[in-house]
Parts: C-alpha cells; structure tokens; sequence
C-alpha cells in the first residue's frame, strides 16, 4: 500500500510540473490570422502580442515571424522587425521567400539600402521568378539614386508577372522623370487599366499630362538611364504638341491634353520588330497598337479617365456598357500578355504557357496547351 501511495504521489508531481513547465496548447493559424487583422486595423502591440504567442516549435512559428517582421516595419521598429526575419530564414520553409522581402524591406527603411540589396540578391538566387523581389530591389535601387539599375529590376518585375501594378506606375514615373514620355506614357497607360480605382490614378494621370505637355519635361536633355528610344518619330511627335492643336482629329469625346498625347502615341507607333529586344517595343506595343487598330479605343479612355472625370467616373461606378466592353478586351488581351512568354524549360527559348497563384506568384511553365481540354503536355516546371 505504501509503494502504491509513493507511486501516486510521484505521478502526481510528474504531472504537475509538467503543466507547469509546458506551454498551453494553442490554434496559431487563429492567432496569427487575429494578428493579421489586428495589424490591418493599425492595432500594431495587439497584433504583435499575438504573433508572440507561437512557440518556436509550432509548425506555423515561420509565418508568425514573418507577420511579426511586416508589422515591427510599420511601427519603424526596424531593429525587432530585422530579428525576426533573420530568425525565420533559419530554417527553409513556405515563407522563405517572404521573409527575404520582409528583411529587404526592413533594411531599406532603416537606410541599409545597400545590405537591403545584398538580401534581394540572395533571394533572387533562390527565387528567380519572383517580381516582388525585383520589385522592391528596384526600390532600393532608386532609393540610391541608381535609376538605371531601378529601372532594369521594374522591367524584370514586369516581365516575371505583367499585372504587377507597382511596377509600372514606378517605370512610367522614371520614364517621364528622366526624358522618355512615349515610355512613360506606355507604361503608366497600363497602371491605369489595372489600378482605376487607386488612390495613385488622379496623382499618375496629372504627372502624365505634365510630362507630356509641360516644356519643363519636353525640353529637358534626356537623363543617361539605360534607354535606347525605339520611338524616336513618335517621341518628336508628342514633343511638338501636334495633338494640342484645335485641328487634331479626336476619336473620343474625352479632350484632356493628356488624352491627346496617348491618342497620339497610340496612333503612331509602328509595328514591333520581330524579336526585338526593347522592353517596350516587346512588352507594350503589340498590346496597344491592337488597341487602336482593333480595340474599344473610346471606351478605354473613359476607363483611365475615370479617376478625374464627372462624366467618366459615373460611367464606371455604374458599370457602363462601355467601361465592361474595355475591361472584357483588356482582361484577354492582358492576360494572353501575362500567359504567353519566352521560356528556356525545353532548353532553347520558345514561348511557353505560364500559369500562376491568385498571389500573382508564378506556379507553373508549360510548353504547350490544350486550351480545350484544358492539358498541359511536354516539358514543365512547377513551383
């Protein structure tokens, strides 16, 4: 009886310290999700309080850091946000790309542009799809005044995923910035079809219509930023003004300068060379040369006008006939852009179907597809 009783007792203090010395059970999906929308709500310590409470050895311990990283940067708590980015890189998991942009981003807005670089550098090794990571390496680029390089990294991102918004905008803006408006017009034109409703669309077009009106811009000797104008007729065209006169046939009744100038552009550029090797050429001009040629060309310009216009705006908040026939063509035509490219997945480059997540991250490069049977066939790659 006694050896019973010393047993009990002994499981009894067993059992005590282990509830004593073991962390609580917790769901942390839940709380990192409470997290998040804590932050969402600016409710930063909240949030932050939160994301602590994953144990290290949960299976989600890498996504609360990374949450923990994003929302110690928006405090400027860069220090705590810089920790807990490298602790989650660690370890490889889900998030590893996350949490390179989370450090990258932690960085650059403590004024480590420089180590910022070096992280995206890294990522991009492990990560060479990723158009965030181009992205925000093009940030940290033009942070430190190296445009050329900022420009480059955008194009990258553009190229790696074409509805990626930020990157147009910031590549239309270096554009006009630096003496190309044809570019930025091309560029920041495209940010408005996938951005109307952005509180960056009235600022983009009124920076558009300055660039291409504006002497100030027109005169200005071009900036040595890595450009080769591919449209050096059409540039002088815009930089004449022709399409300010009265006489200037209009095919839209929106008759803003800035309308004019991308009418005008849209008229005139010629036809792509085969193969060439310019990021607009490639990238933009088949796309709005079929646009004018072919397209709902009116409609369009009430669609990008609409941040800024009465008459425009209330067309699209109430989903005109107009604005849903432009933004069916520009859903196609832009999505046959972002679908079909140039990959080296059969070991010489040929276009190939590319596919990706609802995030924009690309999950898949196929050779070729049966768009009726919806199949996939020869080489891929998935992600």
């Amino acid at each position: 009886m006694r050896i019973l009783l010393t047993w009990l007792v002994a499981g009894l203090s067993l059992s005590c310290l282990a509830q004593s010395t073991l962390p609580p059970l917790v769901a942390s999906g839940t709380l990192i999700g409470e997290g998040v929308k804590l932050h969402d709500e600016k409710k930063y310590d909240e949030a932050i309080a939160r994301y602590r409470l994953v144990s290290r050895n949960d299976t989600n311990y890498a996504w609360a850091l990374s949450e923990l990283s994003l929302t110690c940067t928006a405090q400027k708590d860069y220090e705590k946000a810089i920790e807990a980015a490298r602790e989650g890189l660690k370890t490889n998991t889900a998030f590893t790309q996350d949490l390179y942009l989370k450090l990258g981003n932690a960085l650059d807005g403590a004024g480590q542009s420089e180590k910022a670089l070096t992280v995206y550098k890294e990522g991009l090794e492990k990560f060479p799809h990723s158009h965030q990571l181009y992205y925000e390496q093009g940030v940290a680029l033009e942070r430190l005044k190296r445009t050329t390089e900022a420009i480059q990294s955008f194009q990258a991102a553009i190229d790696r995923y074409f509805f990626h918004t930020g990157s147009h905008l910031a590549l239309g803006r270096l554009c006009g910035e630096n003496g190309y408006p044809v570019q930025g017009v091309l560029s920041l034109m495209t940010f408005l079809v996938l951005q109307p409703e952005s509180g960056q669309a009235a600022p983009a077009l009124v920076f558009l219509e300055k660039f291409t009106t504006d002497e100030k811009y027109l005169t200005a000797a071009r900036q040595p930023v890595g450009i080769t104008d591919a449209f050096p007729e059409v540039t002088r065209l815009v930089r004449s003004k022709l399409a300010l006169n009265n006489g200037y046939e209009l095919k839209t009744k929106m008759g803003y300068k800035a309308v004019r100038q991308i009418q005008l552009v849209l008229e005139k550029l010629p036809a792509a060379p085969q193969n060439s090797g310019d990021f607009w050429v490639r990238t933009y001009a088949p796309l709005y040369r079929k646009l004018w040629q072919s397209g709902p060309y009116e409609a369009f310009t009430y669609y990008i006008m609409a941040p800024v216009d009465n008459a425009a705006a209330t067309k699209y908040k109430k989903d005109d006939k107009d604005i849903r026939l432009f933004r069916d063509w520009a859903a196609e035509a832009f999505s046959q852009v972002n679908g079909y490219k140039k990959s080296k997945i059969t070991g010489t480059e040929t276009i190939c179907r590319h596919l990706y997540y609802s995030s924009g991250r690309l999950r898949m490069i196929a050779e070729k597809e049966d768009e009726k049977k919806k199949i996939y066939t020869g080489a891929f790659e998935s992600y």
